[in-house]
């Protein structure tokens, strides 16, 4: 298992536990560990990811049969391969498929939205094939 796997589970843990925090700002720095390596130009969500995103879906059920829904939105990445059209449909859909799934699996549905960037915000370079992996990416963003 990688190291980053590791943290986001024993991170998601402590919000699994009966002192954990339903604060979005928290939530969402648990939420963000969680890796979702998106396959170039798909938007299946990875069976890799499928153990955390239930694990995530729990928090978020928990937090909101708690009175304290945490609202928050799926936000979608590209790298820079395609076009600009091209990529920001992909973010749309990969944002729409993860959220789709937390919701299947118990996450309250009135909780996330979901928005696709395309290949904005980049979080490595994308002249490398590591680089473009970290960028076809989701990440979860506090909501007002």
């Amino acid at each position: 298992m990688t190291e980053a796997t590791e943290n986001f589970r024993s991170a998601i843990k402590g919000l699994l536990s009966p002192d954990g925090s339903c604060v979005a700002t928290d939530v969402v720095k648990v939420l963000n560990l969680q890796v979702i390596n998106f396959a170039s130009s798909s938007n299946d969500v990875p069976a890799s990811a499928f153990e955390d995103l239930k694990q995530s879906s729990k928090v978020l059920s928990a937090c909101a049969r708690n009175g304290k829904t945490a609202r928050l939105e799926v936000a979608g990445y590209t790298d820079n391969s395609g076009g600009a059209q091209e990529n920001l449909q992909l973010s749309k859909r990969r944002a729409q498929a993860v959220r789709d799934y937390l919701v299947k699996t118990g996450a309250p549905l009135g909780s996330l939205t979901a928005q696709g960037y395309g290949d904005a915000h980049p979080v490595a370079s994308n002249e490398t094939k590591s680089g473009r992996f970290a960028n076809r990416r989701i990440e979860f963003l506090t909501q007002p």
